[in-house]
């Protein structure tokens, strides 16, 4: 889903902490895979979606000559 190797890593970073923080409320109705997928892929459309807006976003120069 991420092309650049840099941005894998941020996203696989930011799946870490998901997972640290959310692993005291994994209710076991699903294997660990599924559940860890399933934050993988959120936290991958999540970081897409907010490049998607930032290249979106209009430039303006803050130093107009």
């Amino acid at each position: 889903m991420v092309v650049e190797h840099e941005d894998a890593n941020d996203v696989l970073q930011n799946v870490f902490i998901r997972v640290w923080n959310g692993l005291e409320n994994f209710r076991e109705d699903s294997q660990l895979y599924t559940w860890l997928y399933r934050i993988a892929t959120n936290e991958c459309l999540s970081y897409l979606e907010q490049q998607k807006r930032k290249s979106a976003l209009p430039w303006t120069n803050p130093n107009p000559a």
